[in-house]
């Protein structure tokens, strides 16, 4: 065999490799993230009827008790009774002046009462440099939201 195929060879298999390892363990991270943002609305009483992992954690809603589960990365969960809230509103942020660099998505959730406002960030351009799908999951998640207001 020539010295060049065989070269080409453990180059490509020493690129591969990595990546292949990389994309795994990721998956592995957001499986194990799943199950215990799972475990945690089913300790405090809620059936998931959907959920998203989104940049800066997870956000389900139990559809029939009209409550909102949201866990951010590396911290312990929320549960919002959405019978308490008023309104819910997305929100972007941008870093210049034309909005055309988006630095925060971020859902805003009024209470009834005054009892103030909650709100949960779903992305920063602080974690992540580009956004993927993180637009269209907050849109879906202000939408399903005001679906389930009282």
């Amino acid at each position: 065999m020539d010295s060049n195929i065989i070269l080409g060879i453990v180059i490509t298999i020493a690129v591969i490799i990595p990546v292949v390892i990389l994309a795994t363990s990721g998956k592995r991270k957001q499986k194990r993230s799943i199950e215990k943002f799972r475990k945690f609305a089913t300790s405090n009483g809620l059936e998931l009827s959907e959920f998203d992992c989104c940049d800066l954690g997870l956000i389900g809603i139990d559809s029939k008790g009209k409550k909102l589960a949201y866990m951010p990365k590396g911290s312990d969960g929320i549960i919002i009774d959405l019978h308490d809230a008023k309104s819910c509103n997305s929100r972007t942020s941008s870093e210049n002046t034309q909005g055309e660099i988006i630095d925060k998505l971020v859902i805003d959730i009024e209470f009834k009462e005054g009892k103030g406002t909650k709100i949960l960030p779903l992305f920063s351009s602080e974690n992540k440099l580009a956004l993927d799908a993180e637009k269209v999951i907050t849109e879906k998640w202000n939408r399903t939201i005001a679906a389930n207001l009282a």
